[in-house]
């Protein structure tokens, strides 16, 4: 089974809110209109941090401090082997993100955490996430 690595962004705002993304539909069901953490795909020779700087420039047009990793998890999707590494990150001094390539973002809370429809690899780590940011 295709291996894809990806990296995810746990970005907090100065109220502790933690910024999620909705992706948009596709005809993939378990991709359509699921939230995630904001991050994308390491390109070959690309080192975890600076993809994530990258993938987030891209996708929310700002910049982001990586600051340490939370966790890394393995998730197999029906059609490719997903390993995610996951870091705490805080945006830049007078970044604001946008939704250039999902449908929404939104600052919640991590008691808001379980409200949202989550793809599958993110749901698995959401009790870290809860736990770490409380």
């Amino acid at each position: 089974m295709k291996m894809i690595r990806v990296v995810g962004a746990v970005i907090r705002d100065k109220f502790d809110r933690i910024l999620v993304a909705q992706r948009p539909y596709s005809e993939i069901s378990y991709k359509s209109y699921k939230w995630e953490f904001p991050g994308g795909k390491v390109e070959e020779n690309e080192a975890p941090e600076a993809a994530l700087k990258r993938e987030i420039l891209e996708e929310l047009d700002c910049e982001i401090i990586v600051e340490d990793k939370i966790v890394d998890v393995e998730y197999d999707y029906p059609d490719f082997k997903l390993k995610m590494d996951l870091y705490r990150c805080r945006l830049k001094e007078g970044a604001h993100p946008k939704a250039l390539e999902h449908n929404q973002i939104k600052w919640i809370t991590p008691d808001e955490i379980h409200t949202f429809d989550w793809i599958e690899a993110d749901y698995k780590i959401l009790p870290v996430i809860q736990k770490q940011f409380r």
